[in-house]
């Protein structure tokens, strides 16, 4: 990562991305920008006299300098910026503006492509052929379960391709990605015989192409390679600074005294409640993947936010109801859960949904852009809010064999389902206009073909879209408890005309 004209910002996993210097405060192998000496060598190393000299941007200083024009070109890679940074309206508003915005991602349409001049198709996980290292140091084969859809290809191919094009094409010359974990390796043995690191994988340095094919579990530092016994099930596991010696000229510890620093946000007399973000069971960042699993989504179909019952007392908030939730920086819906899981005078939401998947609910839109000075970490455990009940005049769902695209409502939240999605909505606009709105949807799924049945029912009105004997769309709107109308047509949409018509008949 670079401060320069060009930068590329990222969020590999926290352990994987130190080892080969993928943060921007990093050089590989935990060699530091702070010490010369290592840069030094590095540049020797890799036989460069271009190799940066100070910490590039992290992710939030990275996009306040794009938005003021001081980032030219950038590139993201395998990470959703315009929903997972704080203050997105901005994050949108800098990647709109830079010059130059190149996306690599497995997924076609998130938030962030949408921006991109340049979309690359990435590799996904099990297609995917390299090394992992989890959070013990362990550094495991992955090795691709499917092939390659479309002109994916894997991220190590595409930057050397690009680095190529550049006028790199004698550093960046790698046939496969074993080539490139073998000069990770022996850049690791020959900086530990130079420093005193922690790291150290010394012991693979000399691996051939066949070795690294067959490489087991690996746990760093490796100075000579650990065989695993798989007859016996031994894994080889090292505990750091059990010998008393640490990573410091003198091998003791340092110990650095720190002070509390409070948040930089503070509760109100107009933002009373702190609220708190992370992840739910099921999902993973925000979704464009583990969205598109229909067992995924059972679990937690919906944005929503857990409340205590005392605070949802004091806020006249109702269990399974819309909630607003705002403060200066913007507003966003939830559908509320009382839990006395909650403390009291805090609340929880999960940061996964966003445009893609529902209407004015990604919690972002509410962080504020404080970081910490060191780490660049943004403040995403204190956030003060106001929250207020939210009451629409109708809601319902659509079932959709295809996804949908312009979705006028106040709310809607989108779930993947079999064969299918599944929105719920609620809406302030008279049953009369919705149906206009859903007859315009139908037109959208189907291209021809097309029969359309609608039909009054006791409490609202019921939209069916066909093909044939095929179920395309599903819709009812109007109030009182859909959930077993909704039990009902999921059934119904899982069959084709015919053979609901059969089963009725047989029944």
């Amino acid at each position: 990562m670079g401060s320069g004209p060009f930068s590329v910002t990222g969020q590999p996993n926290a352990m994987g991305g130190r080892e080969v210097g993928a943060l921007a405060n990093t050089l590989a192998s935990h060699l530091e920008f702070q010490n010369l000496e290592h840069g030094k060598w590095l540049s020797e190393f890799w036989q460069t006299n271009n190799l940066a000299e100070q910490e590039g941007l992290k992710a939030v200083d990275l996009f306040d300098a794009m938005h003021d024009g001081k980032i030219k070109a950038v590139w993201v890679m395998a990470t959703n910026p315009a929903v997972s940074l704080p203050n997105s309206q901005k994050v949108k508003e800098a990647l709109e503006a830079c010059p130059f915005v190149v996306v690599s991602d497995c997924i076609r349409e998130t938030e962030t492509t949408q921006y991109a001049d340049v979309l690359l198709p990435a590799q996904g996980w099990s297609e995917k052929s390299g090394t992992v290292t989890n959070s013990e140091r362990r550094i495991s084969r992955q090795r691709r379960l499917l092939p390659s859809p479309g002109l994916a290809k894997p991220d190590w191919w595409i930057i050397s391709q690009v680095a190529q094009r550049m006028g790199f094409g004698e550093a960046f010359d790698y046939v496969h990605e074993g080539e490139v974990f073998a000069e990770y390796a022996q850049l690791s043995a020959q900086a530990n015989q130079r420093f005193n690191l922690d790291f150290n994988l010394s012991g693979l340095a000399h691996l051939t192409d066949m070795d690294y094919n067959r490489l087991t579990p690996q746990q760093w530092p490796i100075s000579a390679p650990q065989q695993r016994l798989i007859s016996q099930n031994q894994i080889v596991n090292q505990r750091f600074f059990d010998n008393g010696q640490f990573y410091t000229p003198s091998g003791k510890a340092n110990l650095i005294p720190v002070s509390y620093s409070k948040p930089q946000s503070a509760v109100t007399n107009e933002y009373t409640l702190l609220l708190n973000t992370g992840r739910t069971r099921d999902h993973w960042h925000t979704m464009t993947r583990t969205g598109l699993a229909a067992q995924l989504c059972e679990h937690s179909p919906e944005p929503y936010v857990l409340v205590h019952p005392s605070t949802a007392a004091a806020h006249r908030l109702t269990d399974g109801k819309l909630a607003a939730i705002s403060n200066a920086y913007g507003k966003v819906l939830a559908r509320v859960k009382i839990s006395e899981d909650m403390a009291q005078n805090q609340i929880f939401m999960p940061i996964h949904w966003n445009s893609a998947t529902a209407k004015q609910s990604k919690v972002c839109d509410l962080i504020a852009p404080y970081i910490d000075a060191k780490s660049g970490q943004p403040e995403f455990k204190h956030t003060p809010i106001s929250i207020a009940p939210v009451a629409m005049e109708h809601y319902g769902f659509i079932l959709s064999r295809q996804p949908l695209k312009s979705l006028e409502f106040n709310y809607w939240a989108m779930q993947k389902i079999d064969n299918g999605y599944l929105y719920r909505i609620e809406s302030d606009q008279s049953l009369q206009r919705i149906k206009k709105r859903i007859k315009l949807l139908c037109q959208q799924v189907v291209t021809g073909g097309l029969r359309t049945l609608d039909s009054q029912t006791n409490h609202g009105f019921e939209v069916i879209a066909m093909v044939g004997d095929n179920y395309e769309l599903i819709a009812w709107f109007g109030q009182g408890n859909h959930q077993p109308l909704l039990d009902q047509k999921l059934e119904l949409f899982s069959e084709s005309v015919e053979e609901f018509d059969l089963r009725a008949t047989l029944i």
